[in-house]
């Protein structure tokens, strides 16, 4: 998810820098008034703001990170180059509509719906200010209405649906291995704590081997439903693999993450299946600094207590057979 963003970002530089050396290079090849023309300095100074973004990742990552001070930044470019340029009249004015469709490919509509009243609003001011005609202005401000709405519906559709393929176990509904790393890298670069754990369904191949795995299946699904019952909404519950699961637990800390192992264990046993539940717990950044580290402890500790339910099962039978002579 990490990796996305950033592309995103450096595309989102991309197209913002080809766009505005289009503009410079069409406004200095059919403009013959050149010098001291407020046109030209408001393009080398958006096209100037355009290559350091492109540039400078660190910078980049910063202002995108605060989408509103990018779009304004962008608005307030392209309302000076319109404003200079004739007003609604402007070659330029059709430039109010790219802010709101990278704004429209974003699911949430109020925000969209927000970009696209300053939109509005830049378009009105620069009526008042340039005396533009007001058919301009009405056009202007339905068509950026309809297409930002329109982008943002055809986009939000696919998306509810695609996301739901791409972050959700087709079997049990919980999140993918994928988006629970995909989280993790997200969460460890952000300055809340959090704990991780990974649960170990023991003597789950017996079981599946013994009942078959149409039965296997409907108990994995049976216990993925119990996990979500026992933990907030806000955690984040994934298959990691087989019969094993993880769960995130933001702002959680050691007493509170011994609480929830004791009752998901508990809730998890008492369905009959199984006689122990191996787990294992993490905590950021308490005991580890990285998502690797993170994992492997919280792995350790699984396979530790799995060993220690086997030796106690092995135990258990090797008294039962003494008994029996």
């Amino acid at each position: 998810m990490l990796k996305a963003t950033k592309r995103n970002q450096k595309n989102l530089a991309r197209i913002r820098l080809g766009t505005v050396y289009i503009a410079l290079l069409l406004f200095l090849a059919f403009d013959d008034h050149l010098q001291h023309n407020p046109v030209l300095i408001v393009l080398l100074i958006y096209a100037l703001y355009a290559t350091i973004l492109f540039l400078i990742t660190r910078i980049n990552t910063w202002i995108m990170n605060h989408s509103y001070i990018a779009f304004l930044m962008d608005e307030i470019l392209i309302f000076f180059t319109c404003y200079f340029s004739g007003g609604l009249a402007s070659p330029y004015i059709p430039a109010f509509l790219l802010p709101v469709l990278v704004f429209a490919i974003n699911p949430r509509i109020l925000q969209l719906a927000l970009i696209i009243f300053i939109s509005i609003l830049g378009l009105g001011i620069l009526k008042i200010t340039t005396g533009g005609n007001l058919r301009a202005f009405i056009y202007m401000g339905f068509f950026i209405t309809i297409s930002g709405f329109f982008v943002n519906y055809l986009v939000s559709k696919d998306y509810r649906a695609l996301s739901r393929y791409a972050v959700c176990d087709g079997l049990t509904g919980l999140f993918t291995h994928k988006y629970f790393y995909d989280k993790l890298d997200l969460m460890v670069s952000q300055p809340e704590f959090f704990s991780l754990i990974m649960i170990d369904l023991d003597e789950f191949k017996r079981l599946n081997d013994q009942y078959g795995h149409v039965e296997g299946d409907r108990i994995l699904k049976e216990i993925a439903e119990t996990i979500q019952l026992n933990v907030r909404e806000s955690d984040i519950v994934a298959r990691y693999g087989g019969d094993e699961f993880a769960i995130i637990l933001p702002k959680v800390g050691y007493q509170l993450c011994q609480t929830i192992m004791d009752r998901l264990r508990a809730a998890i046993i008492d369905l009959g299946y199984f006689d122990n539940v191996s787990m294992g717990a993490a905590l950021f950044p308490e005991e580890a600094n990285d998502v690797i580290e993170l994992v492997s402890l919280a792995d350790h500790r699984m396979y530790e207590e799995k060993k220690g339910n086997k030796k106690q099962g092995h135990e258990k039978a090797q008294s039962v057979v003494d008994l029996r002579f």
